[in-house]
């Protein structure tokens, strides 16, 4: 008997609907980072749900007055809950510092192809 999650298996894929909002303190984050290693987390599948979760994450526990190692403790858990990079994070939770909202900021250019060259002349 297998316990891979595959054919034949007793162990199925567990699809868990986490609550993390009753993370209220950094001491209880912490203790929940401590205890959930192991444990991986579906990322949102659209930015505009990550991003607010983040915004969520940092007005909740107040990351704005936060001392430098509390920041860090709620840095790693949105590491292990958003799947983005350290250093993006890092970017978002300072623009969320700045009062500025959180959305994609790049657009398609006007011109995808524009020419560069002048026509050739038909003679």
């Amino acid at each position: 008997m297998s316990l891979s999650g595959g054919f034949g298996s007793i162990i199925f894929r567990m699809v868990i609907d986490m609550d993390e909002t009753r993370l209220q303190t950094i001491s209880q984050l912490q203790a929940f980072l401590a205890g959930t290693l192991e444990v991986r987390f579906s990322v949102p599948d659209s930015d505009d749900a990550r991003y607010a979760h983040i915004v969520s994450v940092a007005q909740r526990l107040g990351y704005a007055r936060l001392n430098r190692p509390d920041k860090g403790v709620v840095l790693r858990c949105l590491l292990a809950t958003c799947g983005d990079s350290r250093a993006r994070l890092t970017r978002l939770l300072a623009r969320v510092l700045d009062g500025q909202s959180l959305h994609k900021r790049y657009r398609a250019p006007a011109h995808a192809f524009a020419q560069h060259y002048t026509r050739p002349s038909r003679a």
